[in-house]
């Protein structure tokens, strides 16, 4: 990258550029001649650009003295974004890695002008030599570009300076209406075209919500043991977070204790964090010739599947299939499932850092994207075709509620459908009033003696 200086004095400078770089009015510069440009900073909103000034010295002057005549960039420039001054670093590593790094180079710390130095004379030693005698060189120098070529490089200096200065400006002054704090969707996720999301195989994350909590996925994605072969009676559970255990280390979830309470069992978990009913039988339809379970268990989150139930997109951003209803049939319609903007910046994080890129991707979204629909609720027509689906494999299907819901209560004892209440007031209070550890235990206690009571694992449907 190269600069040519157009002014050599800070005297009649902008107040904003007057506060940073040189301290000295009269910068070492000539008017006219072109120096090279080692690293780009911006502090304070200004732009800066590090030379060898005419004494020889490394030097951070104000972009408003030059015009740049090349505005390429070495391959080995990075560039990073901070929250503080430098608000910008454009550079080789040594002075673009860091904070630190930039003020080392600033201070002319010993070991950042050594580096300074190596890469200058690296860079000496891989020109080719010129044959041309110095006057022919200075004429060659001095040949001034073709006008269409200045104003095409003008421009691009001007759209690079305008982004830099947009995304100062986004970030100051709209960080929170850009922002997209991570979920477990984000974190530990991935896009399916039929599910809408689904968890990474063997992932691992510490996550937060009401208290931190770790999350492993096996092998197949799903929050439990790897899945072995056995002739015990085998229990799935379908649910969302509250079967995933949202807020609570594994072995604190109702499931584990489960298991632990009845090693003569075989506890499948295959809860996933913020899934319908819909994904829930899609997910069985899948999976269930691998687990062949004697008893599937699905556990109704009354406080939101009626939603997630009736839309096709939710949580922020994640598109996800939807049913309806034509005639006395259920219709699965949305696959495969678009692509959010949640999908878009989790699959590019390192985009996704930039507060202007956040902007121009979620304007897209808002524009490109499928708009979101509600439906009449279909989670009774759902319901009861899962009941007809595991029946015909020869299983049980029975229900947990997380809460006591009349409606759907009368419609499960219609259909025959058996279910536990399983409400407790043992719950964080934010974050989804999941279950606590001892809701997680009381829950556990209910389904043992719904499941004992009612002999499910020794009854054909």
């Amino acid at each position: 990258m190269r600069v040519s200086a157009i002014k050599d004095s800070l005297d009649q400078c902008p107040p904003a550029v007057a506060g940073v770089g040189s301290a000295a009015s009269k910068a070492h510069i000539s008017l006219g001649k072109q120096y090279q440009v080692h690293a780009v900073s911006i502090v304070r909103g200004v732009v800066l650009f590090q030379i060898i000034d005419d004494s020889q010295a490394i030097t951070w002057l104000p972009a408003w003295l030059f015009e740049t005549s090349d505005s390429s960039v070495p391959k080995d420039w990075i560039c990073n974004w901070f929250a503080t001054d430098p608000q910008m670093v454009l550079g080789a590593e040594f002075v673009a890695s860091s904070q630190a790094s930039y003020h080392k180079m600033v201070a002319l710390d010993p070991v950042s002008v050594a580096a300074f130095r190596s890469r200058l004379a690296s860079q000496s030693s891989l020109a080719p030599e010129s044959e041309s005698p110095p006057e022919v060189e200075r004429t060659a120098a001095h040949r001034p570009l073709p006008p269409a070529v200045l104003k095409l490089a003008a421009l691009v200096v001007s759209l690079i300076i305008a982004a830099l200065l947009g995304e100062v400006a986004l970030r100051l002054f709209f960080s929170k209406m850009l922002s997209r704090p991570d979920d477990e969707r984000s974190l530990m996720y991935r896009y399916d075209k039929t599910l809408g999301w689904f968890p990474l195989a063997n992932r691992q994350a510490r996550l937060f919500g009401s208290r931190a909590f770790g999350v492993t996925n096996n092998s197949e994605g799903f929050r439990a043991p790897e899945r072995t072969a056995g002739s015990k009676p085998g229990i799935v559970f379908l649910g969302d977070s509250f079967v995933w255990g949202y807020d609570v280390e594994a072995a604190e979830r109702f499931t584990d204790k489960l298991q632990t309470e009845h090693p003569d069992w075989t506890i499948y978990n295959l809860g996933v964090s913020g899934y319908g009913t819909d994904q829930e039988y899609l997910l069985l339809n899948q999976h269930f010739d691998a687990y062949k379970p004697r008893v599937v268990f699905l556990l109704f989150c009354v406080e939101t599947d009626h939603d997630d139930n009736s839309s096709n997109i939710r949580y922020g951003g994640y598109y996800k299939p939807y049913c309806t209803i034509l005639g006395n049939r259920l219709q699965l319609q949305g696959i495969p499932v678009p692509r959010g903007e949640r999908v878009f910046f989790a699959e590019h994080r390192c985009l996704a850092r930039s507060a202007l890129a956040r902007l121009l991707v979620i304007s897209w979204f808002k524009v490109a994207a499928p708009r979101e629909l509600h439906n009449p609720d279909p989670t009774g027509a759902i319901i009861r075709d899962l009941q007809k689906y595991v029946a015909s494999k020869g299983s049980v299907f029975v229900m947990g509620l997380t809460r006591s819901n009349p409606r759907l209560e009368e419609f499960l004892r219609y259909f025959k459908i058996p279910y536990v209440d399983l409400a407790t007031s043992e719950r964080y209070a934010g974050f989804g009033e999941h279950w606590t550890p001892q809701g997680h235990t009381f829950v556990c206690d209910k389904i043992d003696r719904f499941l004992v009571e009612g002999k499910y694992l020794s009854q054909s449907p």
